[in-house]
């Protein structure tokens, strides 16, 4: 049975459902919402764990050691239920572990652990994949958490640290061509849906490590910060009333994959008996 969980300092207040890990809410002192709130005829999500793809795979399938398995694009974690396995006064911890329905989709023993951490103003969200496997475990993982717009789009920027230079992956139908175009991010970006016509903005290898989203009428921002991450997606669609600002280890597949999942571009591999853990932190500035 899904569960909604609840954290709480003086500045945050967190919620997440059992189902996905899928954080609910983010709200802060003043009662205002950094993430949307939910509505069917836009998206039916709010901030999915990407787990263990990221985007789309050719056919909505691959091939592990000459079998072949379908996987629906961000795969499987965001429509599991998750075990709570402990509760702190300022974490969460959910885990979902490999099972009959996931074995189907993808035949490893894994678990996956994400940790939600609050600490005055900020969010934490910490991913450990273990591999139980006697073989490498491949995998992708992300975030992707919808900001919630108030009024227009035009009223928010993107704001970066200093001036970057960055290739954007070109895509093509939810895929990466073997082709880039630049991107000329000054420290402020405007925001409009034009830029999103072509779907995501996807960059690999982000030289930037934080990101955020400014409200211009109010000066009020929404910073992501990530250490380590391997790409980072910017989505929104026409006239809806979020922008999703995405952490990722790991990108869709290249239309010239062959569909060798040991093979595919982005993809992390664990060694059989090991964990690895990938985080970012998400701060309400001046909210």
């Amino acid at each position: 049975m899904t569960m909604i969980y609840f954290l709480k300092t003086e500045n945050l207040e967190i919620a997440v459902s059992t189902f996905g890990a899928e954080l609910q809410s983010i709200q802060t002192k003043d009662l205002s919402h950094i993430l949307w709130q939910k509505e069917s005829n836009h998206w039916n999500r709010i901030a999915p764990i990407l787990f263990p793809i990221v985007g789309r795979l050719q056919n909505d399938s691959y091939t592990y050691v000459g079998e072949s398995y379908s996987m629906s694009q961000h795969g499987f974690a965001r429509d599991q239920e998750f075990e709570l396995i402990e509760k702190t006064t300022n974490s969460l911890r959910f885990r979902l572990c490999s099972n009959v329905e996931t074995k189907q989709k993808y035949p490893f023993d894994f678990e996956f652990e994400t940790v939600y951490t609050i600490d005055e103003n900020k969010l934490k969200i910490k991913h450990v994949i273990r591999n139980l496997s006697s073989e490498n475990l491949p995998f992708s993982v992300g975030g992707h958490p919808a900001f919630k717009l108030e009024g227009e789009i035009s009223d928010y920027v993107l704001e970066f640290d200093q001036k970057n230079n960055v290739q954007q992956s070109v895509l093509s139908n939810g895929f990466i061509k073997n082709e880039t175009v630049e991107l000329i991010l000054e420290k402020e970006m405007a925001l409009n849906y034009s830029l999103f016509e072509n779907d995501a903005i996807v960059i690999k290898h982000p030289p930037f490590k934080q990101i955020g989203l400014k409200h211009l009428p109010s000066g009020k921002t929404v910073k992501m910060k990530c250490e380590n991450w391997t790409a980072l997606g910017i989505w929104t669609k026409k006239d809806a009333p979020f922008i999703c600002i995405e952490p990722w280890w790991g990108w869709a597949d290249e239309l010239n994959s062959n569909g060798n999942i040991l093979e595919k571009a982005g993809m992390q591999l664990l060694s059989p008996r090991k964990e690895t853990s990938y985080s970012y932190s998400i701060t309400a500035d001046g909210i």
